[in-house]
């Protein structure tokens, strides 16, 4: 089955219409909405999904971004996976920004910008955290289990490698800053928390299943 309609199903989206689907949050204190479209027309040409402004070919990429989305608003953190955090040598030196004015969100040239990053995470009321790229090996490895995890637990929505740091405002004072852990996201906005003690696949997912931690 399509991996994207499961998703839907499984966070009880509000269905619009046959191309048009609204996730929105259930934590009244955090209210956020999602939109998902099936099969939309952008610039000329036909996607198959479409997640808030984002646009994609298949439900495998479309899948993915949403789960991420879910957690930026769930936790108000986005994770950029960049070793260097300069503006591009292209793009001049000082206050100096070739795209100032435009639209940031479709330009390449931006996106591996702090400036840009900076610029679309304030509209959206979140706060950019960058981590380097051995790291994302280890998130790689989490978000697998997630995957595979939600096979047997079908309200868990994925699995995200956090820093104590990296953690939502309110937990923060509870989580020591440099350590990791694991990040459960689940539906209707719930999500766990539980520390890495472990690097073998069955470890962690004993962690996760006897020992989470809610918000």
């Amino acid at each position: 089955m399509n991996k994207m309609l499961t998703l839907l199903k499984d966070l009880k989206a509000d269905y619009i219409d046959s191309k048009h689907y609204c996730i929105k949050s259930k934590d009244t204190n955090n209210p956020w909405t999602i939109n998902v479209y099936k099969n939309v027309v952008y610039n000329g040409s036909e996607w198959a999904w479409k997640v808030d402004t984002q646009v994609f070919s298949n439900d495998v990429y479309a899948t993915s971004y949403l789960k991420t989305r879910i957690q930026e608003k769930t936790t108000g953190i986005r994770i950029i996976y960049q070793d260097t955090h300069q503006i591009p040598d292209i793009c001049g030196i000082g206050t100096h920004c070739r795209a100032e004015g435009r639209n940031w969100e479709f330009s390449m040239l931006c996106s591996s910008c702090p400036k840009a990053h900076k610029h679309q995470a304030d509209a959206e009321g979140l706060t950019v955290v960058y981590r380097t790229e051995n790291i994302k090996k280890r998130k790689d490895f989490i978000e697998k289990c997630g995957e595979l995890l939600r096979l047997a637990k079908p309200d868990l929505i994925s699995c995200d490698l956090r820093f104590g740091k990296e953690l939502p405002d309110n937990l923060m004072e509870n989580y020591i800053p440099d350590d990791e852990y694991v990040l459960v996201t689940c539906v209707n906005d719930a999500f766990y928390i539980r520390p890495i003690e472990a690097n073998s696949l069955c470890e962690i997912t004993v962690e996760i299943f006897t020992s989470m931690k809610s918000k």
